[in-house]
């Protein structure tokens, strides 16, 4: 996905994490977010904080195209993590700039009391593998994760799926993406990725996929064949 973005000020935070013990240095860039509804055309700016990686930390003040990319969080939980940081060329953003392959292991619903909100909650949330591709090699890496399924797609099936994120501001002010969308990319209970079926046209079952015509020209050669289990001829003189 993609989203403009105006960046007002970004605050570097340094220190000594005191869960790993390592040194870490932040920048956080405190930004106007210029998202568009879908629905209506209308600009909707809001407030949020990105979190830039090192490459983008000298950043100047002014207006971006940021794309974003899945990633996995420490707590496991699937997230969006900038890509890229473009200066803003007047252009259009026509919603998310691509898909991403999901495949959904298992959905476990979660529900119960918040104590912050003092609601009830019921939630779903889905193991998944996301197939990641390298924008710079192309290679694919699998990232386990957990991925919070909005209410619309809580009946959703374990299989695979193109899905589709938003711009989107937490709760603690953190710009990150939700699921738009979820595509079936394949039906329910077809053999997982990885796993070879027959090719099309292939006999299954045959070393090295012999292909079905001439398994059907070799039978016509040598003639009828007669199985093993057959009943016994039946003798006219009986």
């Amino acid at each position: 996905m993609q989203a403009k973005i105006e960046i007002v000020h970004i605050v570097q935070v340094a220190g000594t994490s005191r869960k790993t013990g390592n040194d870490y240095d932040i920048r956080n860039a405190q930004c106007v977010v210029r998202d568009v509804d879908p629905a209506t055309g209308d600009v909707k700016p809001k407030i949020g904080v990105l979190s830039l990686p090192a490459r983008y930390k000298d950043l100047p003040k002014g207006v971006y195209m940021v794309e974003f990319d899945a990633a996995v969080g420490q707590n496991s939980r699937i997230v969006s993590e900038v890509a890229d940081v473009k200066q803003w060329d007047g252009s259009v953003v026509d919603g998310p700039a691509r898909t991403v392959t999901v495949e959904v292991l298992s959905v476990t619903p979660r529900s119960g009391f918040s104590k912050k909100s003092l609601k009830d909650y019921d939630m779903r949330f889905a193991d998944c593998l996301v197939h990641k591709v390298d924008r710079e090699t192309g290679e694919l890496a699998l990232l386990v994760g957990e991925l919070l399924v909005p209410d619309r797609f809580k009946d959703i099936a374990p299989g695979l799926y193109d899905v589709e994120f938003e711009i989107a501001i937490g709760q603690d002010k953190r710009i990150g993406g939700r699921v738009a969308q979820m595509i079936p990319k394949k039906a329910v209970g077809a053999k997982p990725a990885g796993v070879a079926g027959p090719a099309v046209g292939m006999e299954p079952g045959v070393a090295g996929g012999k292909a079905m015509g001439a398994k059907a020209a070799e039978s016509k050669a040598a003639g009828p064949t007669q199985s093993s289990h057959a009943l016994p001829a039946i003798s006219d003189k009986a």
